[in-house]
């Protein structure tokens, strides 16, 4: 499993984020909203608007589905474990 969080510099969520994956040794990549993807393309991949950050999917195999924001993934990480 492999989580990917878009998110921004200066953000207490996402920075809250990857620690949560550090702590619990989950791989992630960290995609910086404006110089690695535009809000626009992360609006389409999401499928709806989104006004905060960070926003996560989880990569599993060859799925890729949409967790939400750092409270989602949490509950998502308990329900794995």
């Amino acid at each position: 499993m492999q989580v990917i969080i878009y998110g921004r510099d200066h953000c207490a969520s996402c920075d809250k984020t990857k620690l949560l994956c550090q702590m619990k040794s989950i791989t992630f990549q960290y995609h910086n909203v404006g110089t690695d993807i535009s809000v626009d393309e992360l609006r389409s991949k999401v499928g709806q608007r989104t006004t905060s950050l960070p926003q996560i999917f989880l990569a599993e195999g060859d799925t890729i589905r949409y967790v939400g924001g750092y409270d989602e993934l949490r509950s998502a990480l308990q329900r794995m474990h």
